[in-house]
């Protein structure tokens, strides 16, 4: 069985953007997922595909966490 996932997250400007794609780019590879990441203006496309739902979910869970993170920086360096 193959999986594949595909989303899209919107930053308030390019440059958050572009930080984030660095930050995605660095997540381990898997064996038994294909995990890319690309970045157009202010949104960044994160597609993966893998050999089942649990190498699926795992990947997913890894992207998932580090925008949380990327969230949380952003949200304290406006204040929020």
């Amino acid at each position: 069985m193959n999986a594949d996932l595909k989303f899209v997250v919107s930053f308030d400007d390019a440059s958050s953007a572009q930080a984030a794609l660095r930050a995605l780019e660095q997540e381990k590879k898997s064996p038994r997922s294909d995990f890319r990441v690309t970045c157009s203006g202010t949104q960044v496309l994160i597609s993966i595909s893998a050999q089942d739902a649990t190498a699926l979910r795992a990947t997913a869970n890894s992207s998932m966490r580090v925008l949380q993170t990327i969230e949380s920086i952003e949200n304290t360096h406006k204040g929020v």
